[in-house]
């Protein structure tokens, strides 16, 4: 049963809900272990095993066994999402009444070919299925999903000698690594047992046994489906428009002016102390097991360090937010593992408290200089304007404004204006200088420039603080020549007449229709005793 890789995926998003949802209403359940096996069972049943859920039983089919039997959140909403039962079964998960049990149970749920839970147990039984198949002359294959954690069962490896010493060439193992994961449950992978280095030496490693590591799958349809997107419009944008640019610590050297302060004392200062153990982890990412992440983050860091892609300065600081989201997760495996070693020193806690509190005070700070702070992102004014012109004016009725980056007319009224502000769509491609240039003409000289009302069919004219400080605004021409509708401490809105503009031609399109009407109607040939085309009752003639 082949699947396109979209399809797959949706597949195993819909397992994680699935199971997420099996979990919650029972309230019990290994969710950590299940998703991170999702994409790999939904590879198999949709794409690789030979299984038919009408009949499960199929002596020629293929076998999988969940060696890590306690998953069952990944395996029960792939059984059911394959067709072997339906998905509403899956309420019953731990259930008393229910028959669908925490561990694989083969003998109540249709798809199961192997009761398990007892960590080690499956990957033996899965031996025996392969060698059975060997021994009947069936082509089926067996499949088999282990944990990492499981791995360390002494069963597991004599499986692992059994299957390389008997051949069993239908025997696939699936080991599910995932170290993040281990970090967080049980310490990092590497410091339970060093799993990695010893695995050219091992059984499984031997013929027939062929180890096949698959990462990123998902990434790689990530990568194929946004390069296009990324280097046709994204690079390509970013360099005709002329904002990429090279500048080492941007942030520190604002417009390449000089370094306001210290390079390290700038990132302490700015990230906090928590920065000094980001530093410290990296230099010990290979020893604590992270060195992937510690590589990955660092090329973030570099690229949001040195290179500017957006025009505006501050808008290039995205980068780093995800760099110090995986950067805090190496400052806390070190803070924790630092503490560890201090276990015992007189005065420890105490330490630990001031530099916790050290960590948050400069937070705490910026929340009260917000908290003082005169700025605002819309006034009372502005709000006050905002609830009018919602209340008051029609949903596709089109104002003239300012190019302001918050704009109360679109922003709090949602109503249509002109052009908006100079930021990424207009430094991307969409070039609206004229429509700019075009509110600017008519704010500055509304008499001698009305025609922009009628070019962008406006209703109506807002001026504000913002305008008058953008457009040197003839205040006096605007009160002279349209109605002021709406007025505030800081807001003006004028009506720009397009209603009476359109009912003049509304009107002049109404009579000369009913005058046609009438010509059309008229008696071929009859005139009056002058000789003059007689006329109806409406005054027009009739030919």
């Amino acid at each position: 049963m082949n699947n396109d890789m979209r399809g797959l995926e949706v597949v195993a998003a819909k397992g994680r809900l699935l199971g997420l949802d099996m979990v919650y209403h029972c309230a019990s359940g290994h969710l950590g272990g299940s998703f991170s096996a999702m994409d790999i069972l939904t590879v198999l049943y949709f794409d690789v095993m030979r299984v038919d859920p009408k009949d499960p039983k199929d002596p020629d089919r293929d076998r999988f066994v969940l060696s890590k039997g306690h998953c069952t959140p990944a395996l029960y909403p792939i059984l059911a999402q394959r067709g072997y039962f339906p998905e509403e079964e899956l309420q019953m998960f731990r259930s008393v009444e229910g028959h669908m049990s925490g561990h694989a149970e083969m003998h109540h749920v249709k798809g199961v070919d192997m009761s398990t839970g007892s960590l080690g147990q499956g990957i033996s039984a899965a031996v025996g299925m392969a060698l059975a198949g060997k021994l009947d002359k069936k082509d089926y294959r067996v499949y088999s999903l282990l944990g990492d954690g499981e791995i360390e069962e002494g069963q597991v490896w004599e499986a692992f000698m059994a299957a390389a010493k008997y051949k069993l060439d239908n025997l696939c193992a699936v080991i599910d690594v995932y170290p993040q994961v281990n970090r967080l449950v049980l310490g990092e992978t590497q410091l339970v047992v060093n799993q990695e280095p010893s695995l050219p030496d091992t059984p499984y490693n031997a013929d027939p046994w062929v180890r096949s590591a698959v990462k990123g799958a998902a990434l790689g349809v990530v990568l194929a489906l946004a390069l296009p997107q990324l280097m046709g419009n994204a690079v390509k944008q970013t360099l005709e428009g002329g904002s990429l640019r090279f500048q080492f610590n941007w942030v520190n050297n604002s417009g390449g002016y000089g370094f306001k302060d210290f390079y390290f004392w700038f990132w302490v200062k700015n990230a906090g102390l928590p920065f000094i153990l980001v530093v410290c982890a990296c230099l010990c990412a290979r020893r604590r097991g992270y060195l992937d992440i510690m590589l990955g983050m660092t090329a973030i860091y570099v690229v949001a360090e040195t290179i500017l892609f957006q025009p505006n300065e501050y808008d290039n600081n995205k980068l780093f937010y995800i760099w110090f989201m995986f950067a805090m997760i190496l400052a806390a495996d070190y803070g924790s593992m630092l503490m560890q070693r201090l276990a015992g020193l007189p005065g420890r806690a105490l330490l630990c408290g001031l530099f916790l509190w050290a960590s948050v005070f400069s937070g705490a700070l910026s929340l009260g200089r917000e908290a003082v702070s005169g700025y605002q992102l819309f006034s009372a004014n502005a709000v006050a304007a905002g609830d009018w012109i919602r209340e008051n004016t029609d949903r596709d009725d089109v104002f003239l404004t300012g190019q302001q980056h918050i704009n109360p007319v679109c922003s709090l009224a949602g109503r249509q204006i002109i052009c908006g502000s100079d930021l990424y769509v207009f430094f991307h491609g969409l070039d609206y200088s004229q429509q700019s240039a075009d509110c600017r003409r008519f704010y500055e000289d509304p008499r001698e420039n009305a025609d922009v009302l009628e070019t962008y069919n406006v209703h109506y004219i807002y001026v504000s603080d913002y305008e008058r400080a953008e457009f040197d605004v003839d205040l006096y021409a605007l009160d002279e020549a349209y109605e002021l509708i709406y007025a505030n401490d800081d807001v003006r809105i004028y009506d720009a007449g397009w209603r009476e503009r359109h009912r003049d031609g509304a009107i002049f399109t109404i009579l000369a229709g009913a005058g046609l009407q009438n010509l059309r109607r008229a008696d071929d040939g009859q005139a009056d005793e002058k000789g003059q085309p007689a006329r109806d009752a409406s005054g027009c003639g009739r030919v």
